[in-house]
């Protein structure tokens, strides 16, 4: 008998808190969820640009800032060692001026070369 009674009272001391009941109260649209200010900086990746070092392909590893496609990879390889690395590194891929047009499928890369561009030399074996 005292479980109902402590119910009742509880529902007594809600409703009479002197806050007379509403209806909905149109105020613009609704709450949606919360935005990020700015889209967070993406972390520096690192890939291995392969360049020829005493005749034989070595891994030369590279931060980049940007998001790291694979188009923007193949353009960093066809730009070359950097100054650092020239020390050691050569290459014997063209520099371009602009970066090549590179689509990869399920089991092949294609990389398109600039029109106009002298064939790539045959010194590498195929790599």
């Amino acid at each position: 008998m005292t479980a109902p009674l402590v119910g009742l009272a509880g529902a007594l001391t809600l409703t009479a808190c002197g806050v007379p009941p509403t209806g909905v109260i149109e105020a613009g649209e609704p709450a949606s969820g919360m935005f990020s200010p700015a889209p967070r900086p993406t972390a520096p990746v690192v890939v291995s640009l392969h360049f020829l070092r005493d005749g034989d392909l070595t891994a030369y590893p590279r931060e980049l800032e940007e998001p790291a496609d694979l188009g923007a990879v193949v353009g960093r390889l066809f730009g070359g060692p950097t100054a650092s690395e020239a020390e050691t590194a050569t290459t014997a891929l063209p520099r371009l001026k602009r970066a090549p047009d590179v689509t990869a499928g399920d089991d092949a890369v294609s990389v398109q070369l600039p029109d106009g561009l002298a064939p790539l030399c045959s010194g590498t074996d195929g790599r």
